[in-house]
């Protein structure tokens, strides 16, 4: 595990019948975090509200990620949907945990869990 930005931004986006499923790989610094927030923005209009984020391979997250997901809740909101977190590592969870996001934004072991 790195504290910097080694692995550029990568988001595996896949939709069942629940809702979408992005996939989070590398890190979410101050250049990618626009890319995460227009990504989750796309999905905001359209008919799953549910949107899981899988956070098993994120290696970093900045606080321009953090905003991101701030951002992308509240319009998700908007539209009666909600994000969910998944399996995030102890890093990521600890950062999630200070900046108070699992407050508000429920983390879940497995994407099968977080799509119930």
């Amino acid at each position: 595990m790195t504290l910097s930005a080694d692995r550029p931004l990568q988001l595996d986006v896949r939709q069942d019948e629940r809702g979408f499923i992005v996939s989070v790989h590398g890190s979410v610094d101050v250049l990618d975090a626009p890319a995460l927030q227009d990504q989750l923005e796309q999905l905001i209009p359209l008919p799953s509200p549910l949107v899981v984020l899988d956070l098993s391979d994120l290696d970093f997250i900045g606080p321009d990620g953090i905003d991101a997901l701030l951002t992308a809740r509240q319009a998700l909101q908007s539209h009666h949907g909600e994000i969910r977190l998944v399996h995030p590592n102890p890093e990521i969870r600890r950062v999630l945990q200070v900046t108070r996001l699992t407050e508000i934004l429920p983390i879940f072991d497995t994407v099968e869990q977080a799509m119930e």
